[in-house]
């Protein structure tokens, strides 16, 4: 126990350290790990979370450090508040505006925090029945139990431990010495890994998934044909809104995108307002998050050929917002030069 205590005491030294000589200039991911993967290692000895699992989401989650919500609230790893928390509180725009987050006096009590967190929910408790090297099983696993939104959380963790070596902390060896940017030559090997990752992933989930549509072509629904968002012209994928979002390519299914994003279904086609016999077609936008409630525009002048879903796609805005704001039924046409309001 006490040895416990002065190696914590002795860490915090080195972190308050560490942390005033870096807070005039951005904080490297190779100075980040330096810092912090001993604390990773005592938590993965004492709580059975891995290491490298641990680094991985706190480099992912604070941008090393580097983010406001690690600046400002010493939260490393984007817990939020939820309805247990009685601590200090952080408020920034995140899913939602003004989203609450957890807020603690230094770092250390955020990366304990953090293994707490994932003991103290039932959703999590499969993962403690891994092995503390299977980070991969990990990785996926904080994915399903919906410790984050990003439909491709698991593939960027996985990407940051095979990066920067991390998975050799969960085997108890040390981390080999790593100058800043000496990871950059393991990009291509990477990229490679997660393809094959993704590919894993689809087949088993594909092989383990009832096939609905018994290889026949879904019924079209003329409502979701208009939306070929092109003016302004966009990128293939960005934010709209505030809310990430891709093009449908040719060939391209709900289920697919469902599979390469690493999303359920039922998520996708909730995001995009969508039902499974939707056609989907090329150059559609789909959200890859919640639409917003309201747009950042005021009003919206109904063209030839648009539907309010469509409007609601072209704006992301929730259609269920959008049949509110206008006093309007679900599956009620609009006509060319109806103002249709966005808030």
């Amino acid at each position: 126990m006490w040895f416990r205590i002065l190696y914590i005491l002795f860490l915090t030294f080195c972190v308050f350290t560490a942390n005033a000589q870096t807070s005039a200039r951005r904080m490297s991911a190779e100075e980040y790990i330096s810092l912090y993967k001993e604390l990773a290692v005592v938590n993965m000895k004492e709580k059975k979370v891995p290491a490298s699992i641990t680094l991985a989401q706190a480099i992912f989650e604070s941008d090393c450090g580097n983010s406001p919500l690690a600046h400002n609230a010493n939260n490393h790893f984007g817990i939020k508040c939820h309805t247990t928390w009685n601590g200090d509180t952080y408020h920034q725009d995140d899913d939602e505006r003004d989203e609450c987050f957890r807020k603690y006096e230094n770092p250390l009590l955020s990366f304990e925090d953090h293994s707490d967190f994932l003991h103290n929910r039932e959703r999590y408790d499969f993962l403690f029945s891994l092995d503390i090297t299977d980070y991969k099983g990990w990785a996926r696993g904080l994915k399903k139990a919906g410790y984050a939104t990003n439909p491709e959380y698991a593939f960027k963790l996985i990407d940051l431990i095979e990066r920067y070596n991390l998975n050799l902390l969960d085997e108890g060896k040390d981390l080999p010495v790593c100058k800043e940017g000496s990871s950059a030559k393991n990009v291509a090997v990477n990229e490679k890994s997660r393809r094959e990752e993704e590919k894993k992933i689809i087949s088993e989930e594909k092989n383990t998934s009832v096939a609905s549509s018994n290889n026949t072509e879904p019924v079209t629904n003329t409502r979701k044909e208009s939306l070929f968002y092109k003016e302004p012209a966009l990128a293939p994928a960005g934010y709209i809104n505030e809310v990430p979002y891709m093009i449908a390519e040719k060939g391209d299914t709900w289920f697919s995108i469902s599979k390469k994003k690493e999303m359920m279904l039922w998520q996708v086609l909730k995001y995009n307002d969508a039902d499974k016999n939707d056609v989907l077609k090329e150059g559609m936008i789909i959200y890859l998050k919640p639409k917003r409630t309201i747009a950042q525009q005021e009003s919206h002048i109904a063209k030839d050929g648009d539907s309010l879903w469509s409007i609601s796609q072209q704006y992301g805005v929730k259609l269920s917002k959008l049949y509110r704001c206008n006093n309007m039924m679900p599956g009620q046409s609009v006509s060319t030069g109806q103002k249709i309001n966005l808030k």
